[in-house]
């Protein structure tokens, strides 16, 4: 008598009772961070940010965890853009201006580059933002939290000195 082949949702001929990310297909199970989700299935975090006091003409980054999405030859579009890295000026009557950018990422180094179209205000107090618009390879949404419902963006402040 045959017994029955067991589940393996995402063909990757690991069962899904044995599978660390079932919903995607990681045969080799790689799981870096030793978190018990295999590294398909991670959702990407922003890992580091530019310093808190910056110079006037300096940009602003962000490193990614894991690769994102960043190209527009894959028919969808790029996920890491002025849309989803973005900075805006924080005023002292509590009211905020957007600040132009140009927004580019370097996949072997991970980081996303926000280019302010001008320099930036001496003693001003900024904010930047990562959504969880920006996705991973496998379209994982950026979340800071996994802890927390929903996925989470990044977000912090630096002053211009």
């Amino acid at each position: 008598m045959q017994h029955p082949t067991p589940p393996d949702s995402d063909g990757d001929e690991v069962a899904n009772t044995e599978d660390n990310c079932p919903e995607d297909a990681n045969p080799d199970q790689a799981d870096t961070n030793s978190d018990g989700v295999g590294d398909a299935c991670d959702a990407p975090k922003v890992v580091s940010t530019s310093p808190a006091m910056i110079a006037t003409t300096a940009n602003v980054t962000a490193t990614f965890s894991e690769a994102i999405d960043a190209s527009i030859t894959d028919g969808d579009p790029d996920t890491i853009n002025a849309t989803t890295f973005k900075l805006i000026r924080l005023i002292s009557d509590g009211t905020t201006t957007k600040v132009t950018a140009t927004v580019s990422y370097a996949a072997a180094t991970k980081k996303a580059k926000l280019d302010p179209a001008s320099n930036l205000g001496w003693g001003a107090t900024y904010k930047a933002t990562v959504t969880s618009g920006a996705l991973d390879l496998e379209g994982n949404a950026l979340d800071q939290n996994p802890n927390i419902v929903d996925d989470q963006s990044k977000s912090w402040k630096f002053k211009v000195q």
